[in-house]
């Protein structure tokens, strides 16, 4: 069994890539901008990342400058970071949303095809373990 650890683009490419997306979608005059930033950095049983921090803090800077309302989050534990998703797919189910981002800067895993954010408490020895130590996007987007 292999797990492997994604590495994270550069986050200057992607903040300016992504509100540059947006931005040609939406519309001149709209409602409710939100996003959640999610950077984990202070792993206790995998590598520790140095990126994350700053990677986070910039995206949530480049996406206040551009209207959105952001929730940040840093190195959050399993239920910090299932509380969070859970919160923002609340908070998009809202009246005159007009955009929703989420952006996650960490460590992440595929498994049999499914992909896994890691939260920084996971404690994962073994591909039967992802499961229960990380949460699977796919169990994310259905909440919103």
């Amino acid at each position: 069994m292999r797990l492997t650890f994604l590495r994270n683009l550069k986050p200057e490419i992607l903040a300016g890539l992504v509100v540059s997306m947006i931005f040609m979608a939406l519309p001149a005059q709209a409602g409710g901008r939100f996003a959640l930033v999610v950077g984990n950095s202070a792993y206790v049983n995998a590598p520790q990342l140095t990126n994350p921090a700053n990677d986070s803090a910039l995206m949530a800077r480049t996406l206040e400058s551009a209207g959105f309302t952001v929730t940040l989050v840093g190195d959050a534990d399993y239920r910090s970071l299932k509380k969070a998703l859970l919160d923002f797919g609340r908070q998009l189910r809202g009246e005159d949303i007009e955009a929703g981002l989420f952006y996650y800067a960490g460590h992440g895993l595929q498994v049999k095809g499914e992909n896994y954010l890691v939260p920084v408490n996971a404690a994962i020895t073994s591909e039967d373990e992802v499961a229960l130590e990380a949460i699977n996007i796919n169990d994310f987007l259905q909440v919103m």
